[in-house]
């Protein structure tokens, strides 16, 4: 078992990393998070060769297979650049949504409340930004 940093939501840590940049990727629900396959991959030397498919948004060429990408939660397609397909038979109603300088609400639903599903239904948004340099 792979437990998060605190037992639980709002309780105080009680597992601190060596490395404070990796603080918040303790604890795993659903198998090896994205970077403990990347960092897997990499320890047993498992990477594909240069001049395979480039993948974007830190995905990383699959080792049997260095034409397609593992890419990490939320975004999907051959190279990472999409947004990932709902989990687990949600309505696939995430999007790529625009900032804006004031608060936009969002609201939706997926499943059955009359249903117990057995795994969670998950749905992704993206929310893009334009930066601006003064």
């Amino acid at each position: 078992m792979h437990y998060g940093d605190s037992a639980y939501k709002g309780a105080p840590i009680f597992a601190i990393a060596n490395d404070t940049i990796y603080q918040s990727t303790m604890g795993s629900y659903s198998g090896p998070s994205f970077k403990d396959l990347y960092e897997m991959n990499l320890h047993y030397d498992c990477m594909c060769p240069t001049g395979g498919i480039t993948c974007q948004n830190e995905g990383f060429a699959h080792p049997r297979n260095c034409y397609t990408c593992i890419c990490p939660s939320g975004f999907g397609g051959t190279t990472c650049n999409k947004l990932q397909q709902a989990e687990n038979g949600a309505a696939n109603i995430g999007s790529v949504l625009s900032a804006e300088p004031y608060f936009q609400p969002l609201s939706a639903k997926t499943g059955d409340r009359a249903k117990v599903l057995q795994r969670a239904q998950v749905v992704h948004w993206h929310i893009s930004v334009t930066l601006i340099f003064i």
